[in-house]
């Protein structure tokens, strides 16, 4: 008689563990497919692809994340934007007085004369 009731507790014990794993499973799977966009997203970051932005929005603290890291995306393109500016800024500036004086060198190999531009 004892071991018929163990047995019947444990068949409850089994059925509420099926039911409590069919009611959490698509929670806990939400969860990490939004933890699973957040970490495809930092990877893609990662490789410096700033366009790149995170598909997780809410109000909960992956939500929040996911802000934060778009955040984050956008500030860095921004960078890379200035610093590519910057660069060209910088290279046009160098080129410049050097192309002038490369065209100003030939000119004086070749036997041309340079007008001055002072009179």
């Amino acid at each position: 008689m004892l071991l018929l009731g163990l047995q019947w507790w444990a068949g409850v014990a089994a059925l509420a563990l099926a039911v409590s794993v069919l009611f959490w499973l698509p929670f806990v799977r939400s969860l990490t497919r939004r933890l699973d966009l957040l970490t495809a997203a930092t990877d893609r970051l990662a490789e410096g692809r700033f366009e790149t932005r995170a598909a997780v929005h809410g109000a909960d603290e992956i939500g929040r994340l996911g802000g934060a890291i778009n955040g984050m995306a956008q500030r860095l393109a921004s960078h890379a934007e200035t610093q590519k500016r910057f660069l060209g800024d910088v290279a046009h500036e160098l080129g410049s007085p050097w192309a002038g004086c490369r065209w100003r060198w030939n000119c004086s190999s070749s036997g041309r004369r340079l007008r001055s531009s002072r009179r």
